[in-house]
């Protein structure tokens, strides 16, 4: 039976997790480098239209974690991706240095300065990275922009353009304004600070909803080891979030994500991000529309990483680039506004307009991650 589904992939891939053979990986072309269909101006990337921005998302998303690195230095970007990796590695370096030169000494008359590393503080200041449970013993950091799925395009100030619009993603929305040749980005931010409108979001829904998707579901910690020595953990997540309802083509437009995040306790006892050699198990139903149409599949994927982001397709559990949505449409039931016999007038006489009402769903999910390294297992589970 036909499912009605294919997706189209709008952001990009980002499985964060090193690569055990960088050394090996190939030398970006120039021609690669030097795509005519973007530029960067004072320091975002400005792509010429929609479809420029979907072909170099997807170019950007096959490059491996240095392959992206060379390619950022030679146009002169940086992206919060990489800043967010490179916050991860610092920590790490930090942590390592801080056991040698603080071995065997009181831990408690240490500089509390000392507990991070200097581009920690840089990261927090600027706001790039916000504190998740703050003041309590699981604080940890994570991206302060909503969607983490932008982060690979866009800049410090969660700039982008395409065309003549540029788009500032923040904490909670979306912002946008006609860009024009003569301003320059301090004018730009101080007019988007001022711009008070823009697509209202949420960080993470954590309630279900029979009016709307499900979002973004966490698994509690699963934990090991004790402090002073070193305390690890993981979790895994999932996410079902509505996009959008085109009702000239009744088409529904979602994503359905997976997460898994590793961290470990430095030495005074602060969560940092830890690479980790993970196995992620998952699998679905979702249904969607007045009368339901239904999407099952599940999917394995192996990784050595530290912040895993994964996007996958609800039809047949192919991997598809992080932040891609899924579109699907109506089946011949569904086509027909007020089908004979159907005696429910709440839906009204064109169910399209009350489609708030047949949003994807899950039928039932369980995701599973296993640390091989440190025998732990998260898991989240619901049954409809």
């Amino acid at each position: 039976m036909k499912k009605y589904l294919f997706f189209f992939a709008i952001f990009t891939i980002v499985f964060t997790s090193c690569n055990k053979n960088e050394e090996l990986l190939p030398i970006i072309s120039e021609e690669a480098i030097s795509m005519p269909d973007y530029k960067v101006r004072d320091g975002f990337l400005v792509f010429a239209n929609r479809e420029s921005f979907v072909e170099t998302i997807k170019f950007i998303g096959n490059l491996s974690i240095s392959e992206r690195e060379q390619w950022e230095s030679k146009i002169g970007f940086q992206s919060q991706h990489s800043m967010f990796m490179k916050l991860i590695n610092e920590e790490l370096i930090k942590d390592s240095l801080n056991r040698i030169r603080y071995a065997g000494k009181d831990l408690s008359k240490v500089d509390k300065r000392e507990y991070h590393s200097e581009y920690y503080y840089e990261m927090l200041a600027k706001g790039i990275i916000k504190l998740l449970a703050e003041d309590t013993p699981d604080e940890y950091w994570d991206y302060s922009v909503y969607d983490r799925s932008s982060t690979p395009f866009i800049n410090e100030n969660g700039l982008f353009a395409i065309g003549d619009t540029l788009y500032q993603i923040t904490n909670h929305k979306i912002k946008s304004m006609l860009l024009t040749k003569d301003t320059n980005k301090q004018d730009l931010l101080r007019s988007l600070s001022a711009n008070n409108s823009g697509i209202q979001k949420t960080s993470a829904e954590y309630y279900y909803d029979l009016l709307n998707c499900p979002g973004q579901i966490w698994a509690s910690w699963t934990t090991k080891g004790k402090w002073p020595s070193v305390k690890r953990r993981i979790r895994v997540g999932t996410e079902l979030s509505f996009v959008e309802f085109l009702i000239s083509y009744q088409r529904m437009e979602f994503k359905h994500n997976f997460y898994v995040q590793c961290q470990k306790t430095n030495l005074f006892n602060n969560w940092i991000y830890e690479f980790r050699n993970i196995k992620v198990d998952g699998k679905w139903k979702i249904y969607a529309y007045r009368y339901p149409q239904y999407y099952e599949s599940s999917i394995t994927y192996s990784s050595y990483a530290s912040d895993l982001k994964g996007s996958v397709n609800p039809e047949d559990g192919s991997p598809a680039p992080f932040g891609s949505t899924f579109l699907i449409y109506p089946n011949s039931s569904n086509q027909n506004p007020y089908p004979p016999g159907d005696d429910d007038s709440s839906y009204g006489i064109y169910w399209q307009y009350n489609s708030f009402r047949c949003r994807p769903q899950y039928s039932y999910y369980h995701w599973e991650v296993v640390d091989t390294d440190q025998s732990m297992t998260s898991m989240i589970s619901y049954d409809y």
